[in-house]
């Protein structure tokens, strides 16, 4: 099957132009500009510190220009891999990436503080730049998500996925979409449902239009998300195994993955294991993990989950606990907080916390 993002990925590398490679270059240059009204208003805050993420050059000189036009330290938080992945074979990209990684270089040289989305991702940049590294993941309130009782009763199991879908997790959807399939085929009520935004809604939509057992459901809302999270059987977390996955993901932490595990929900993990979501759940021991492409495994996986409600209620009680020990939002935020202020190099007082 080619999907959507093949397609439009084809042909946005036939038409290149000579122009869209000068627009390119000219964007390692590019920063946002503030506005006096706004630097007015930054400089009446007298912040201490600046904060930003890291994932292109023009953030980077936001960042970095704001922070020295402040005279005021910054702080780096990495949230994708993005200097690790090979630039496209064109020249433009080619030096626009061996710029941006000087660029970051030198950012992180002076850096007051530098946070990674991973454990794994504060190891690898850690030793990559010869300093220390804290990482800081995924938080959500806790106390909003108690224990729940797991309900197995559905006579149509539903699996759901919910987030974004780039063409990764596009791939590995489309192999539970064939598992699911299978299982109706052998007799056995499962349905994917995929919770989206109107943006994936339109971009991915049509790769899915084959499958008679895959339904879309609008992206819930904040208020909505523990209530959809909660009526599935299972909870999906799918990738490709392509080099370009393992690259890109290999220090990644989906933002999905907290609600999940606060779900009370099994969660079934599905691809490489070396690459940072899928070694979280093996590491943790609280959900199902699938680490070789296999549509087979997959089906055999979901029919275990739906055998065995009293192995789904265990694996959602270790993932809620698991959730509440390690991403619980005040205490994450303490120690977020005073990270901060050592950056700032002041230290926090009462009224902060």
């Amino acid at each position: 099957m080619t999907s959507t993002l093949e397609t439009e990925e084809g042909a946005e590398s036939r038409t290149r132009s000579p122009l869209r490679s000068l627009k390119r270059l000219l964007r390692q240059a590019g920063y946002f500009r503030m506005s006096p009204e706004i630097l007015k208003a930054i400089n009446r805050f007298q912040p201490e510190l600046t904060y930003g993420w890291l994932g292109d050059p023009i953030w980077g000189w936001t960042l970095t220009r704001l922070a020295a036009k402040l005279r005021i330290p910054y702080v780096i938080h990495f949230m994708d891999n993005h200097i690790g992945l090979d630039p496209e074979n064109d020249w433009a990209a080619r030096l626009s990436m061996t710029l941006f990684r000087r660029q970051v270089n030198a950012a992180v040289h002076h850096a007051a503080a530098v946070f990674a989305i991973s454990d794994a991702m504060a190891a690898s940049y850690g030793a990559r730049w010869n300093r220390p590294i804290l990482a800081f993941h995924g938080v959500m309130g806790t106390e909003t998500w108690p224990q729940p009782v797991y309900q197995g009763d559905n006579p149509v199991f539903e699996i759901a996925f919910m987030g974004s879908i780039e063409q990764s997790q596009f791939y590995g959807l489309l192999d539970v979409a064939k598992a699911v399939e299978e299982l109706n085929n052998n007799g056995v009520p499962a349905i994917l449902v995929l919770y989206l935004t109107d943006y994936y809604r339109d971009h991915i939509g049509k790769g899915f239009s084959a499958f008679h057992h895959v339904t879309i459901r609008p992206h819930p809302d904040a208020n909505g998300l523990q209530v959809a999270l909660r009526r599935a059987g299972a909870l999906i977390l799918a990738y490709g195994f392509d080099r370009e996955t393992l690259r890109y993901y290999q220090y990644s932490f989906p933002t999905k993955l907290v609600p999940y595990m606060l779900s009370g929900r099994p969660i079934l993990a599905y691809g490489p294991p070396s690459i940072a979501p899928i070694a979280y759940v093996l590491r943790g021991g609280w959900g199902l993990v699938i680490k070789e492409r296999s549509v087979e495994r997959l089906a055999e996986s979901i029919m275990e989950l739906i055998k065995n409600p009293a192995e789904c209620a265990r694996l959602g009680t270790l993932a809620h606990e698991e959730a509440c020990r390690e991403h619980d939002q005040s205490k994450v935020a303490a120690e977020f907080a005073e990270a901060l202020a050592a950056a700032a190099g002041c230290r926090l007082t009462a009224a902060t916390g």
